[in-house]
This record gives C-alpha cells, sequence and structure tokens, in this order.
C-alpha cells in the first residue's frame, strides 16, 4: 500500500474535490436557490481556490517536499470542511439579514464556506508531483499519471454524489463524511511515513470531537430546523427592513428570507423551504392584472416582475396549505390574484373625508371597525382601532372566495380572509402598515404573533 499511497491519496482529493462543488449548491439551495447567479459563484470560487491551491502546493514542495507536511495539508482541509459544516446555516442566515442581493449572498459565502478547503485540495496534486518524482526525465509522465489518477477521482466523487450520496444522506452527514474520509487517510499517510514520531494526541482528539459531531448530526430532529419565512419584497435597510424586524420582535430565531432578488427558477423551490409567507407593502399592482389596463395613466408605474413573482409565490402557498399574511399592497394582490379587483385611485374614484395617504408615511392614520365573526376579532380582540395608513387604491371587488373582515369608517375595505377557512390554510390581508405602528397596539403585535403560531404550526407538520 505504501508503494501507492500518493496516487490514492490524489485520487480520493479529487473525489473529495467535486463532491464537495456539487454539495455546495445543496448548501447553498435551500437559502437562495439554485440558479445561474448560485451556480456561477460556486463554480467561480472554488475554480479560482483550486488554481490558487496549485500554485501554492507547487511552492511550498519546492521549499519543503515532505510527507508529513502534506499530510497535515490534507488534514486541515478536513478540518476546514468540518468548520465550513458548522457555520453554514449561521453565517446564510446572517447574510440574507444584512444583504438584499441574493448574488452576493452567494458569493460572500462561497468564499467564505468554499475557498479555504478547495485552496488546500488544490494544494495535494503538486505537492504529490514533487513527492514522487525520481528523476527528471520520467516527470512528465508522473505528473501526467497523477493529474489522470486526480481526475479519475473526479469523475468517481461527482457520480458518488450525484447518484448515492445526496439521495440517500443527509448534505450535513455527506460533509462530514467527506471530511473524516480526508483525517483518515492523512493519519495514514503521517503513520505510514513517520513512524518514529507519536501519533498526535491533538489529532485524535479532534477525530472523536468530528466523529461526535457527525454523530449528533444524525439524530437531529426535524424541530431543530430553523423556521423561515418569504418575504415577497423587503426594503434595503438591516434585517430585511422593519417587516422582518416586526417578525422577529415576536421570535428572533425566525429567519426572512427576500425573494425578491431571487432567480424565478428557484423560487419555488426556496419557498417550499419555508413555513410562511408575508406580502409585503410597496407600488401599484399593474392594473391590467384586474382588466382596468385602460386606465394605467393615474397609477405608480408598474412593476412586472414583482408582479409576476408575487402571483407565482400566491399560487404556490396556497397548494401547499402554508400560511399568507398580506400587507397594504400585500393584501390587495391577494384580492387580485385570487379574481378580485382594485379602486384605481381613491381621492378620485371614491367620496370620502378620510385620509388613506398623506406625505409622512408614518404620521398618517384612520379609525377601522372589525367584524366580530372574524379570525381578526379573534386575534385581535377589539372591535375597532387606529391603524397606520398609506395607500392610494384599495380592494373595488372582492375575490369570491374572501370576506370582507374591517373596514375604515368611509367603508372602504381594510382586511380580508377567507370566505370558507375550514380545510384551508391560513390566509389574512390587511390594509394598514402594523409593523409601523407601536407594538402594544392591538392591531399590530398581536397579528404578528398569529402569523408566527400560524407558521410554526405548518413547520412542524
Amino acid at each position: 500500500m505504501k508503494k501507492f499511497l500518493l496516487e490514492i491519496i490524489v485520487f480520493v482529493c479529487g473525489a473529495v474535490v467535486m463532491a464537495f462543488e456539487i454539495l455546495g449548491s445543496r448548501v447553498l439551495g435551500p437559502y437562495v436557490g439554485t440558479s445561474i447567479s448560485v451556480w456561477t459563484s460556486i463554480i467561480g470560487v472554488i475554480l479560482g481556490s483550486l488554481s490558487l491551491g496549485y500554485w501554492l502546493g507547487g511552492r511550498i514542495a519546492d521549499r519543503n517536499p515532505s510527507f508529513k507536511t502534506l499530510s497535515v495539508i490534507i488534514f486541515l482541509s478536513a478540518v476546514f470542511i468540518a468548520i465550513s459544516t458548522l457555520i453554514k446555516a449561521f453565517l446564510l442566515n446572517f447574510l440574507l439579514d444584512f444583504i438584499i442581493d441574493i448574488r452576493w449572498v452567494s458569493v460572500i459565502a462561497s468564499l467564505i464556506l468554499f475557498a479555504i478547503p478547495s485552496i488546500l485540495l488544490g494544494m495535494v496534486s503538486p505537492y504529490a508531483v514533487k513527492l514522487k518524482i525520481k528523476s527528471l526525465s520520467k516527470s512528465g509522465s508522473t505528473a501526467g499519471n497523477l493529474y489522470a489518477i486526480s481526475t479519475l477521482g473526479s469523475i468517481t466523487g461527482t457520480f458518488l454524489a450525484g447518484f448515492y450520496l445526496i439521495p440517500n444522506f443527509k448534505i450535513t452527514n455527506i460533509l462530514y463524511i467527506l471530511s473524516l474520509t480526508l483525517i483518515f487517510f492523512s493519519t495514514i499517510m503521517y503513520l505510514t511515513f513517520w513512524k518514529k514520531q507519536k501519533f498526535p494526541v491533538s489529532l485524535f482528539n479532534l477525530v472523536l470531537i468530528l466523529f461526535f459531531i457527525f454523530s449528533n448530526s444524525c439524530v437531529q430532529h426535524k424541530n431543530d430546523k430553523p423556521i423561515k419565512i418569504a418575504i415577497s419584497k423587503a426594503n434595503s435597510t438591516k434585517h430585511n427592513g422593519t417587516y422582518a424586524k416586526w417578525l422577529k420582535s415576536v421570535d428572533s430565531t425566525i429567519i426572512c428570507i427576500n425573494m425578491y432578488n431571487i432567480a424565478k427558477d428557484s423560487v419555488i423551490e426556496i419557498l417550499k423551504n419555508c413555513s410562511g409567507l408575508l406580502l409585503t407593502g410597496g407600488t401599484d399592482v399593474y392594473s391590467g392584472q384586474y382588466n382596468k389596463e385602460y386606465d394605467t395613466a393615474r397609477c405608480e408605474e408598474p412593476n412586472l416582475k414583482r408582479d409576476s413573482l408575487e402571483f407565482l409565490l400566491i399560487e404556490n402557498a396556497i397548494k401547499l396549505k402554508m400560511p399568507v399574511l398580506g400587507i397594504c399592497r400585500g393584501e390587495q394582490i391577494l384580492n387580485v390574484a385570487l379574481g378580485g379587483s382594485l379602486i384605481i385611485d381613491i381621492p378620485t374614484d371614491f367620496d370620502t373625508l378620510v385620509t388613506h395617504r398623506c406625505n409622512d408615511a408614518f404620521d398618517c392614520f384612520h379609525e377601522v371597525q372589525i367584524d366580530t365573526c372574524s379570525l381578526l376579532f379573534k386575534i385581535c380582540n377589539t372591535i375597532s382601532g387606529t391603524v397606520n395608513s398609506n395607500h392610494h387604491q384599495a380592494i373595488d371587488r372582492l375575490a369570491d372566495n374572501l370576506r370582507a373582515t374591517a373596514h375604515s369608517d368611509d367603508n372602504l375595505i381594510e382586511a380580508i380572509e377567507w370566505k370558507k377557512p375550514d380545510e384551508k390554510s391560513f390566509l389574512l390581508g390587511i390594509q394598514w402598515h402594523p409593523e409601523r405602528m407601536e407594538y402594544n397596539n392591538e392591531l399590530s403585535l398581536p397579528i404578528a404573533k398569529r402569523f408566527i403560531e400560524e407558521v410554526k404550526i405548518f413547520s412542524n407538520k
């Protein structure tokens, strides 16, 4: 075995590199999807890291060609794979809280999680070439043989990951398997070529720690997974804006994912990994969506990308029986998606003395009256209240399967829910902005609390 140990090491490291790259999409996928931009980030970072590793491996091998150093390099790659596995959820949640653009999230996450292990694994082949070469006359064939073996390993790792490991094991467990595999072979190399030295106690301890972590990860319960809420469009402020801050005031462990910058081909995949959908406020829904395309002059500039995204989210959330909460525009597009229509412009189309929109969106309030036979009344336990308002459109024709459960004093619809809620998921739309109001207002935080309760129930199914 000693004679072919370098070839075996090169083969194994080649297999680990490709398996690690394929697993990268599964690590990032539940958070940012698997769109072309995500794959570009993963492949670009790993290829760049391998290139740097080839360069570093050759330089270090020329200065200090020893089997001990190579075993340490392989061991360190295992350690950093294990570290990446441990921090991946925390890191991605942190990045999603502070960065709106999903492309930057995928690039930064790839750099932190995949770069160092890939650099170290890239160092293995040139270092092995240096150790294997016995004469310059055969240096070309020696290098060619080792790189061919490494490529065969990569092919094996690709098929092994895609056809066996991913379909049969959790991603976290596979990453620990890769780490333990590298530790095993680095230890074999260390003991084979350095018999006179004692096996490091610290190395043995680390192997035991990694095995313990791996064993624990195998018995994780479903309830241990973080609860994620899809937000249709968050603003650019910290923590995805006031919406996520409002939700996190109920449960700070909730993860809010901004769906707006996620590629369309990944939206449904990410939504399926969430347990709730929050449709946020914003610009007007395009009037052509409810057969009033002739009246676009009085509407704000349409955002067709957002319209199509939210229609897709609503359709799939309802199919999944996922809790849905709509705020302001979110209430309006819920009604449109289910077959209703909107008033184009309240000041000109609706005779009212109630102010629904002000120059200062955070200092604009009016009263609402709540139906006592409604879900909203059960949640807020009040028949009336003062709410923050900032809209120039409102529900006109209500969708057939919805009912109005709150009105302003001029009889505009201020809240909607299912007309027949039996065997349907939680769905609530409100025209006001509870996230901008004092949290002790009966029409603010109680809504967030009930929504989070429904989200947790759905998550545990």
